[in-house]
């Protein structure tokens, strides 16, 4: 769950991303400043909208460090209950400590003749987390 309502029920974040090890955060550019920001592209549909919140699909094409955190707070998304990447006083006051990230669904896409190939179109899905209540 993010913060907001957004203005397309779908889209796509594209940004080069470089994690400071030593603050252990990660920064986002429009452009790749150079090589050690990686290019990191996340795409999201809006499944439902309820009070200030949007629960959204993500859809990792790349997969950086903080990379959905980064992506949704640099677009005024901020997760739910994110202290790192947003200020998150008022979602603590709400019972929210933490990230409202979690995977639902996994899917997975690997080349065969790799010693994973077997998990190759195998899908995984899991219970629904608390914060999920919000949401019809």
């Amino acid at each position: 769950a993010v913060h907001g309502k957004f203005s397309e029920k779908s889209g796509e974040y594209r940004s080069f991303m470089k994690k400071d090890s030593a603050q252990n955060k990660v920064f986002s550019k429009n452009t790749r400043i150079d090589s050690s920001y990686k290019e990191a592209v996340t795409r999201y549909n809006v499944i439902d909208y309820c009070n200030g919140l949007s629960l959204v699909e993500i859809d990792l094409i790349t997969g950086r460090t903080h990379q959905i955190r980064v992506h949704f707070s640099d677009n005024n998304h901020p997760l739910l209950g994110d202290g790192k990447y947003s200020v998150n006083k008022s979602d603590r006051e709400k019972g929210f400590k933490f990230q409202a990230l979690c995977s639902h669904k996994l899917r997975f896409s690997v080349p065969p003749d790799t010693i994973i190939s077997y998990l190759n179109g195998k899908v995984i899905t899991s219970e629904k987390p608390d914060f999920l209540k919000l949401f019809n």
